[in-house]
């Protein structure tokens, strides 16, 4: 029993000079350390919490209260943040039928902006989507910077053309600076007969179209159709309305931005075939575009293929003149065109070219002026 209460007494003494440290490593002196070195040792026997436990409380209540000042912290630097999704707004005008955001709408004019000659482009969608018109406008709007030409085009159909697109029987034969046209591309280029001599030239052929500055156009109804070489080579996907089952059954690579046309397609509410889904990674552009017909445009050019019969002959294209140059420039300036664009549209090197076009060459008539 007296050795308990030695062993007590002396566990006693040593809080006190626990607690007496602590008050004058705290700053307490006189009669305030007194206390607190006598009531403290007091109250834990009376309380039964340790000084431990008290200091252990405090340490907690401590990073309560750091972390409740992050977290207030983070919440008001979250709420400087603006996290709303962009405002979508309907089209006004002409466009007020779609619902998309106006930035994703883009008139025919602008293909020049979203295929970045030299490119490979594949143009799918369902029989009667519009394909063929669409490739066709495309076309038109590059003619006045490259030569346009279609390569395997029936003999029988070739008066539709106007005589402006040239004709080649073989893609290797189309020359340097040219935009062209394969119509039906898995007649020639199908990915079942990719052994084929044909096919097998088609991975060299693609190749060297960036260096022979060529851009060319595939036209078939699914991606399933063609040559591997010619869909891994792609910049640009223009898809018609695809058909219902199409996202389905087409290759596995083009499932989600089929899906997203057709998601798409479900917003507009005007003729459906002039507009096109487009996925452009050169651009980094993905939506809808409205086309304009080509101003040559037949429905029979969508079926010249239905009867193929002989391959036309060898057509060289016609070249435009200085002044049917000079006419567009000022029809272009008239729209309210830059100098520079109307220059790249008219593959024209010089914008003082076109100033010059646009103005009737004013350095000349202050020449005529000066000499009368």
């Amino acid at each position: 029993m007296n050795n308990n209460k030695q062993r007590s007494f002396g566990g006693f003494l040593g809080r006190v000079v626990i607690w007496g440290g602590l008050g004058y490593v705290a700053g307490l002196r006189g009669s305030s350390l007194k206390n607190w070195t006598f009531w403290g040792p007091v109250s834990e026997q009376i309380l039964g919490y340790s000084l431990e436990d008290i200091v252990a409380v405090m340490e907690r209540e401590r990073q309560k209260k750091e972390y409740e000042a992050a977290l207030a912290n983070l919440t008001k630097r979250l709420s400087e943040i603006d996290l709303s999704l962009p405002k979508i707004n309907k089209i006004e005008s002409l466009n007020s039928n779609l619902a998309i955001p106006s930035k994703q709408i883009l008139a025919y004019s602008k293909w020049r902006e979203v295929i970045k000659h030299p490119a490979i482009v594949l143009v799918l969608g369902g029989r009667g989507s519009g394909k063929s018109a669409v490739s066709y406008r495309v076309v038109e709007d590059f003619r006045y910077s490259l030569s346009p030409y279609v390569v395997g085009f029936p003999e029988k159909s070739k008066s539709l053309l106007p005589e402006w697109i040239g004709i080649e029987e073989r893609l290797e034969d189309v020359p340097p600076k040219s935009i062209i046209i394969i119509d039906e591309a898995y007649l020639s280029h199908h990915a079942r007969e990719w052994q084929k001599t044909g096919n097998r030239d088609i991975s060299r052929l693609l190749n060297l179209s960036r260096q022979q500055d060529k851009t060319i156009v595939f036209i078939a109804q699914i991606g399933r159709q063609l040559d591997i070489d010619i869909v891994s080579s792609a910049d640009v996907l223009i898809l018609k309305n695809p058909g219902m089952l199409q996202p389905k059954f087409d290759r596995p690579e083009f499932r989600d931005l089929l899906l997203e046309a057709k998601q798409a397609f479900q917003s507009v509410k005007s003729n459906i075939k002039r507009w096109s889904y487009i996925y452009s990674q050169n651009t980094n552009f993905t939506g809808l575009i409205e086309n304009d017909l080509p101003s040559f445009w037949s429905p029979r050019l969508s079926n010249t293929y239905a009867n193929l019969g002989d391959m036309a002959s060898q057509k060289l294209p016609k070249k435009m003149t200085r002044e049917e140059k000079i006419q567009k420039a000022k029809e272009l300036n008239a729209k309210g065109w830059s100098q520079s664009k109307i220059a790249e549209y008219l593959g024209v090197d010089s914008k003082g070219t076109i100033f010059n076009w646009i103005h009737d060459y004013p350095y000349r008539q202050r020449l005529q002026e000066k000499g009368q």
